[in-house]
């Protein structure tokens, strides 16, 4: 498996790097073989994303570097199940695709040898991507394992209100009721009462026609909607947490300040939303000044940087939320109130 490794990396890259390109520090030249070379991967299949040896993107990369990969294609509901039979037989592919193998698995199959360090080919092929390690130092380690070395490429999302919900617009619909595409939450709005009212799809009923239609549930309906107020900036993972840059402050959308549980671990500042396993880590924020931001937002309300101790202290004061549903008990929300009170104020 390792002797394909250099150019395996190349290929995997490819994939997050490749319309950059013309950037690289070195000239990429097409195809990376010139005899063609098949290698086999596994891959997940999620349920809206088909077969990957259909996808046109990996037929489009195949076409561009000369290497031809036979796919197998894991359902999400059986992933961890089958890593585990392939990891323990003899019979590996040689590289895996989105198949969430977490931080133990790496540095565990690393130590064995079945996973290859690959920071040296990062080093030398990878100059778009070693250009966002030199850029984000964060982003190199968390990568990099306990033993010093980088077993594989991670999922980015890099810039401002990136999400993979997206709205789509009919444009024989705008065609027919004299509207141009929206740029604005207000001009959609305007497009939506007018897809509703003027007949758009043009069969003499003005009654027939759905305006908008959404998936099941908020979850990919109000994502969709983040970019027009600067929101969900800090990718699809994480649907309630986003960051102000031009203010310096994290901020938890509409939640309320006491469904949020203030801690310290070790230099860092913990911020966990009661009653999940969700959780925010600052790093080094009890390290340095240089590590704090200016404030924390949540449900219209502010903690300054120099309110965040009493908070963990009077939290730490009262004990772990312990009522029978994850939150805090009667005597716990009596004892918090007077703190949350002077902690947290109006926005200015």
């Amino acid at each position: 498996m390792k002797r394909f490794l250099s150019i395996l990396l190349t290929l995997v890259l490819l994939c997050s790097a490749s319309l950059a390109l013309a950037n690289t520090a070195e000239p990429w030249d097409f195809p990376l073989a010139e005899e063609p070379i098949n290698i086999t991967a596994m891959g997940l299949q999620s349920p809206q994303g088909g077969d990957h040896n259909e996808m046109l993107s990996w037929q489009v990369y195949e076409d561009m570097t000369g290497i031809d990969i036979e796919w197998e294609n894991v359902p999400t509901a059986t992933q961890a199940e089958r890593f585990s039979v392939v990891m323990a037989s003899n019979d590996l592919p040689d590289m895996f695709w989105a198949m969430d193998i977490n931080t133990a698995n790496l540095v565990r199959y690393g130590s064995l040898g079945v996973f290859a360090p690959i920071e040296e080919y990062i080093e030398k092929y990878a100059y778009n991507f070693q250009k966002i390690l030199d850029e984000y130092p964060s982003v190199r380690g968390a990568i990099t394992m306990a033993d010093g070395h980088i077993y594989g490429l991670p999922n980015m999302i890099m810039g401002d209100n990136m999400r993979t919900n997206k709205m789509f617009m009919n444009p024989d619909w705008l065609k027919a009721v004299g509207k141009e595409m929206p740029a604005n939450m207000e001009e959609l709005v305007d497009v939506l009462r007018a897809f509703r009212d003027e007949d758009a799809n043009e069969n003499g009923d003005p009654n027939d026609e759905i305006p908008l239609i959404i998936r099941y549930n908020d979850a990919h309906f109000l994502p969709a909607l983040y970019n027009f107020f600067g929101l969900g900036n800090r990718g699809t993972g994480h649907r309630y947490v986003d960051w102000d840059y031009e203010n310096d402050t994290l901020r938890f959308g509409d939640m309320n300040p006491s469904e949020l549980w203030f801690g310290q671990s070790g230099y860092n500042l913990t911020i966990g939303v009661i009653g999940s396993g969700d959780k925010v880590t600052v790093t080094n924020w009890f390290y340095s000044a240089d590590y704090k931001i200016d404030s924390i937002e949540a449900g219209g309300l502010a903690i300054a940087e120099n309110q965040v101790a009493l908070m963990i202290q009077a939290m730490a004061a009262i004990g772990a939320p312990g009522a029978a549903d994850g939150g805090w008990t009667q005597e716990q929300q009596e004892a918090l109130a007077p703190v949350l009170a002077s902690c947290w104020r109006e926005r200015v």
